[in-house]
């Protein structure tokens, strides 16, 4: 009886022993500098970061292809920066870094470079005169980098108002933004037709089956399209034209 006593409490005790190694690794796999938790907050902060980057790369984008819609140029970093001044996401944009006492102070009409800052993340971006992401929080990005952000291309430039199926130069999937600029309110006098409205699609296009363009969604002034791989399909127009259509790659 007592040596069967003697082997449970040593039983027991082999068991605590084992516990508590365990329990040791447990921690430390849990609070060391490659531990969980520290790769679990890594991994948040890189998706935050990035997720500040591709918002701000959409803002320069929007802004290139307004301007260009409206007078077939791009903006200079001074218009860009006016642009952001007033978007409501954003906390600050300076000509000199880490400037946020101010929401806006961009003095010169010639930047090389301004400062901004979203109000939702606490990343500063650098963007320099060629409109593009210069630097992350001080950290210089890349120039090959650079150069993938914010690339436009002309996939279609044929104005077209009739119903049918056009041919594009390129697959929409090629991208992640697709910007159609498209025009409304036919003047007769002029024998012309109002620029300068363009409509933004987002990743999962080919997903839906139909597209409305058109001024603020106005009934009359709008058209139904599909955009599948390669082809602009036009299901129904009413008093609006396609002018123009650009992929985009952030």
């Amino acid at each position: 009886m007592k040596k069967e006593k003697a082997i449970t409490l040593i039983s027991l005790v082999i068991t605590i022993i084992v516990l508590i190694i365990l329990a040791g690794v447990a921690i430390y796999l849990g609070v060391s500098n490659n531990g969980i938790f520290n790769r679990a907050n890594e991994a948040k902060e890189l998706t935050n970061k990035q997720t500040a980057t591709d918002i701000i790369n959409l803002k320069i984008t929007t802004a290139q292809m307004n301007k260009y819609a409206e007078k077939q140029e791009m903006p200079t970093l001074k218009e860009l920066s006016e642009i952001l001044r007033d978007d409501s996401e954003i906390q600050y944009v300076t000509e000199t870094s880490k400037v946020a006492n101010t929401e806006y102070d961009v003095p010169s009409d010639n930047p090389s470079s301004i400062y901004t800052k979203l109000n939702k993340y606490p990343y500063e971006f650098e963007i320099n005169e060629a409109l593009q992401l210069a630097s992350i929080d001080g950290v210089k990005l890349a120039t090959t980098q650079d150069n993938q952000h914010n690339k436009i291309s002309l996939i279609y430039d044929t104005q077209v108002s009739d119903v049918g199926e056009y041919k594009l130069k390129e697959s929409v999937e090629n991208y992640d933004i697709i910007v159609v600029v498209g025009a409304s309110e036919y003047n007769s006098s002029r024998e012309a037709w109002s620029s300068g409205h363009s409509f933004i699609l987002t990743k999962g296009i080919n997903e839906k089956e139909e597209i409305r363009v058109g001024m603020d969604d106005s009934e009359d002034k709008c058209m139904q399209i599909q955009l599948k791989n390669d082809n602009l399909i036009i299901i129904a127009t009413w008093h609006y034209r396609i002018q123009r259509i650009y992929g985009i790659n952030l």
